[in-house]
């Protein structure tokens, strides 16, 4: 039986991005940071 694969850490969430989602037009390429950022250790 294999050993379970340790957990990813959980980046420190960068409030500077998560603020500029609001704002057009980096809006966009902020969230996407974020996604491509959170998404491992969210559902990882």
């Amino acid at each position: 039986m294999s050993s379970p694969q340790p957990a990813q850490a959980f980046p420190v969430t960068m409030w500077s991005k998560v603020l500029r989602t609001r704002e057009e037009p980096v809006a966009q390429a902020a969230l996407e940071q974020l996604c491509a950022i959170y998404w491992a250790p969210v559902v990882g």
